[in-house]
C-alpha cells in the first residue's frame, strides 16, 4: 500500500473531504472564522434540504419541531468556527446533555479546537457552543465525553470528562497524541487539558464503558504514519483504574491491524462486550465479542451492514429484558449519505427497523449521474453519529452528527419513532432490515480492497435520483 508523507496530509484531507462541502453565502473576515451560510432576518441559518435551497434552518440552538406533530425534535447548532466535525453526547442523571465537537479552519488545520454545549433539563435551546481546548499550533479532534464519577454514586452530574486527539497543525494524525480535561461542574468550567497518551497517532472515537469491576474502559484506534497509511492503523482498548485520570493499554483488538478502527462497544445483558468497527476498505461493519470484560477479543468478522469508511456509534438501552441495541451508521458504501438509525432486540442478531436521519439526497442539482469518486463532487456529508439514552427517561434517544462539515445537528425522538411503518419511515439506504447480522455476509472481495458498491446490487437504484423528496421531520 501507498504511504503518504506527513507535509502533504492536510492539503490531501482538504481535498479528500472536500467533496462534502456544501456551502451558501458569504464568508464573514473574523479573527474567528464563522461559518458560511445565509442570512434570514438577521439570523445565521443553513440549507435545510440538498436539492431545496430555497428551504433555510436557523442555526441558533433552539430545539423545535421541524413541523406540526413531527415526533422528531432537532437543533442545528451555532459553531465557533467555520468547520465543524466529530460530535460526542453525553446524558447526565440530572437530566442535562452535554455535547461536545472540534471546531476551527479545517481538520488537522491550525488552533482547531474543542466546543462544548449544554442542554438542561427542561430547556429547549443549546447553551452557546465555547472552546474549552484550544491552541495555537495544534488541531484539537474528537472529543469523547464521560462520566469519571465513583462506581458508587450513579446520581453524580457534576465530574465529566473529555479525552481528545490533539495533532501538529498541518503535520497529520501521525503525530497525535491524546489529552484530558475535567470538569467539577457538570461540564460549565473546564481544567486545562493534560496529556495522558504519548503514543503517535492515538485517537479515541466512541464512548467510554464500565469495566465490571468499576474500571473505565476507552476504546481507541492509532494512526501512527498519518490517515491514508491504513496499513500501519489498528484499534485498542484503553482502561483506566483512577476515574480517567491516566490511561494504560488493556488490550489490542486482534484482526484489526490495517483495517478497522474507531470500536463502538456496549455491554449485553449476559455481561459479554460486543464490539463494531468502521473499515478502512470501505465494505462492511465488522465485528467482534469478549466474553471476560475486554481482555481477549474473537476475530472480527464482516456484518451484512455496510460502511463507507466512516464514523458509526451504538448504545444499548438499559432497563430491557432484552438487549435493544441502537446502531447509527451511514447506508452506504460510498460518500456520506444517508445517515441511517437501526433497532436491534435480540442483541444485535438482528435489526428489523432502519429508517434515515439523513436521507441520501443528490446534492448536484437533479444530476442524474453525479459523480461518486473520492475527489469530486459535492455531495454534502452527514456523518460521525453520536448517540445517547436520556438519563431521565428511557427510551428518549438523543443523537448528534456532523452536518455538511460546517456544524452540529441535534435531534431526539423517542424508541417508537425507530418503529414507525409508514412510507416516510423507509431508508433511501442500502440494507433496508437485517435478518441475521453476523452470519453469510456477501462481501465482494474485500480482501483485496474491492468495495461491496451500489454497482454490483441490481435491485438498488442508488446511482439515479430518489423518486420521493425528503421531509425533514
Amino acid at each position: 500500500m501507498q504511504k503518504y508523507s506527513k507535509k502533504n496530509e492536510f492539503e490531501r484531507l482538504k481535498e479528500y473531504f472536500g467533496k462534502f462541502e456544501v456551502r451558501a453565502g458569504k464568508k464573514m473576515n473574523n479573527d474567528e472564522a464563522e461559518v458560511e451560510s445565509s442570512e434570514l432576518g438577521g439570523q445565521k441559518t443553513i440549507s435545510a434540504f440538498g436539492r431545496y435551497w430555497d428551504k433555510q434552518v436557523q442555526m441558533d440552538n433552539v430545539v423545535r419541531r421541524n413541523r406540526e406533530g413531527a415526533k422528531r425534535l432537532s437543533a442545528v447548532i451555532d459553531p465557533p468556527a467555520a468547520s465543524s466535525h466529530a460530535s460526542s453526547l453525553l446524558a447526565l442523571p440530572n437530566g442535562d446533555v452535554l455535547l461536545a465537537f472540534f471546531s476551527g479552519e479545517g481538520e488537522g488545520g491550525d488552533g482547531v479546537g474543542i466546543a462544548v454545549s449544554k442542554l438542561k433539563h427542561g430547556e429547549t435551546k443549546w447553551s452557546e457552543a465555547k472552546f474549552v481546548s484550544k491552541m495555537k499550533g495544534r488541531s484539537n479532534q474528537n472529543p469523547v465525553l464521560f462520566r469519571n464519577n465513583a462506581k458508587n454514586d450513579e446520581n453524580d452530574s457534576n465530574h465529566v470528562r473529555i479525552v481528545h486527539a490533539s495533532e501538529v497543525s498541518f503535520q497529520g494524525q501521525g503525530t497525535s497524541d491524546m489529552r484530558s480535561l475535567y470538569s467539577t461542574d457538570g461540564g460549565e468550567t473546564w481544567s486545562k487539558p493534560e496529556i495522558v497518551d504519548h503514543q503517535n497517532g492515538a485517537f479515541p472515537k466512541n464512548s467510554v464503558i464500565r469495566a465490571l469491576n468499576g474500571d473505565l474502559l476507552l476504546p481507541m484506534y492509532y494512526t501512527p504514519s498519518g490517515f491514508f497509511d491504513h496499513a500501519t492503523q489498528y484499534s485498542m482498548l484503553q482502561k483506566s483504574s483512577d476515574l480517567g485520570k491516566s490511561w494504560k493499554p488493556l488490550v489490542e483488538f486482534p484482526g484489526t491491524r490495517g483495517n478497522l478502527v474507531q470500536p463502538t462497544v456496549v455491554r449485553l445483558n449476559n455481561n459479554d462486550l460486543l464490539s463494531f468497527f468502521r473499515s478502512r476498505t470501505a465494505d462492511f461493519i465488522w465485528a467482534s465479542r469478549s466474553t471476560d470484560d475486554g481482555k481477549t477479543w474473537s476475530d472480527p468478522k464482516p456484518t451484512k451492514f455496510p460502511n463507507n469508511n466512516a464514523g458509526i456509534q451504538m448504545i444499548k438501552l438499559r432497563n430491557t429484558k432484552q438487549d435493544i441495541l441502537v446502531l447509527v451508521f451511514n447506508n452506504c458504501n460510498e460518500g456520506r449519505y444517508p445517515l441511517s438509525i437501526a433497532l436491534s432486540e435480540d442483541g444485535g442478531k438482528s435489526f428489523k427497523q432502519i429508517r434515515d436521519l439523513e436521507p441520501d439526497v443528490d446534492f448536484d442539482h437533479e444530476s442524474e449521474n453525479r459523480e461518486k469518486s473520492n475527489f469530486g463532487g459535492s455531495d454534502g456529508e452527514y456523518s460521525y453519529p453520536s448517540i445517547q439514552e436520556d438519563a431521565k427517561h428511557d427510551g428518549l434517544i438523543h443523537v448528534a452528527y456532523t452536518f455538511r462539515r460546517e456544524t452540529i445537528k441535534y435531534s431526539a425522538f423517542m424508541l417508537d419513532w425507530l418503529k414507525e411503518e409508514s412510507e416516510e419511515a423507509k431508508t433511501s439506504g442500502k440494507v433496508t432490515e437485517i435478518d441475521d447480522t453476523f452470519n453469510d455476509a456477501e462481501y465482494m472481495d474485500s480482501l483485496a480492497y474491492k468495495r461491496n458498491d451500489w454497482e454490483f446490487d441490481r435491485n438498488s437504484d442508488n446511482d439515479k435520483n430518489p423518486a420521493n423528496p425528503y421531509i425533514l421531520h
